[in-house]
């Protein structure tokens, strides 16, 4: 099963060290933009916590917390979320949700005198969800299981958008796109307890591919005339002379440097997919001090992936960097998750092993 690992933020979870987060393992985070229907109500660590997660090529998404009173005031509030975002398009690579919670309901009925019926939340979220799809933002919904079990939002709205399901039980007792699976991990970089998710959609691909949130679909890269005998992955002594640039695909070129670095991240398939200590570059123009050779035509082999199995024999270690050389082990095992250019870059039930170890069955 596709799955990745992510977490959603606040300005309630302070000011984040995303290099941590990112070093942790995080693939993907939903950040809050604000609540209500002014702009004023901007979560004060918006912009910071945006500017982080890009800074380290984390997949981001975003949600607006809801306070609207009629379909008319849902059009609002989605508008301000569209405001604040636009800063941002082109970057935002998983959906963006609604969410309306135990708290909006309390605002109505403190406001109205009466609690909201499901009718009105249905219609009220159906406006939020339409004013957001209308200008090509990938839409979800964000819920819990009470809401669900309850009816607050109709089928027919659940089933025109992704689930992001708060349950907090185990696996995903309805069908969802995201499962926020608990409220209380520590992550590295945060100093509060965190919200964490599954992403169970490759959602990257799916937006790029429908041309959602400003992004295109990606071209198919031209194939190298030569390539080094090493490839590049994180902790790899790399030569490069060329501009800097803001984040990973390209944006806000800077100075020009010149020398040996080493890689901080990588990111494939993005315009300047290589980070180095001072910013974004192009794998292109990385050269690994070594021989290079005329690329042979790459024969097909099999791809080692999350919820494959694969043959492996040797010895266990304690994260994907290769710290922590544990026991050997020897046999078929179900691969929990793949993180590209680590030295050992597949979990098994057991530990990290290297992917170049690893035997797809």
């Amino acid at each position: 099963m596709f799955q990745l690992k992510g977490l959603d933020v606040s300005k309630h979870n302070g000011v984040i060290d995303w290099k941590q987060v990112d070093l942790a393992g995080y693939d993907f985070v939903l950040i809050r933009a604000g609540y209500g229907n002014s702009a004023n109500q901007k979560d004060a660590q918006f912009d910071y916590n945006m500017k982080g997660a890009i800074s380290r090529g984390i997949h981001i998404g975003a949600y607006w917390f809801n306070y609207c009173r009629s379909p008319a005031e849902a059009v609002t509030e989605a508008k301000i979320f569209k405001q604040i975002l636009q800063p941002y398009v082109g970057h935002i690579d998983f959906p963006v949700s609604p969410d309306f919670e135990y708290d909006s309901i309390r605002y109505f009925k403190e406001k109205m005198g009466t609690n909201p019926t499901n009718t009105l939340i249905t219609q009220m979220m159906q406006a939020f969800i339409g004013e957001m799809k209308a200008s090509g933002w990938f839409v979800n919904l964000y819920t819990n299981l009470d809401f669900i079990r309850s009816g607050r939002f109709s089928d027919e709205l659940r089933n025109a958008v992704d689930l992001w399901l708060a349950d907090y039980s185990g696996g995903p007792d309805f069908p969802c796109g995201i499962q926020q699976t608990g409220s209380t991990g520590r992550v590295p970089g945060i100093s509060t307890n965190a919200d964490i998710d599954v992403a169970y959609k490759d959602y990257p691909s799916i937006i790029r591919a429908a041309s959602k949130n400003g992004l295109k679909p990606s071209k198919a890269p031209t194939p190298a005339k030569t390539q080094t005998i090493k490839s590049i992955g994180v902790g790899t002594k790399v030569q490069y002379s060329g501009p800097l640039y803001a984040d990973s695909y390209g944006n806000g070129k800077g100075k020009t440097v010149s020398g040996t670095y080493s890689v901080q991240r990588v990111i494939s398939g993005r315009k300047c997919g290589i980070l180095l200590p001072l910013g974004w570059v192009p794998a292109s123009e990385c050269k690994i001090p070594s021989v290079t050779v005329k690329a042979p035509a790459a024969p097909s082999k099999a791809v080692v992936k999350a919820g494959g199995r694969v043959r492996y024999s040797g010895p266990l270690y304690a994260d994907s960097y290769g710290n922590g050389k544990g026991k050997t082990i020897s046999g078929t095992y179900s691969v929990q998750r793949v993180i590209s250019g680590r030295k050992c870059g597949v979990l098994l039930p057991a530990g990290w092993v290297p992917e170049s170890a690893c035997k797809p069955v």
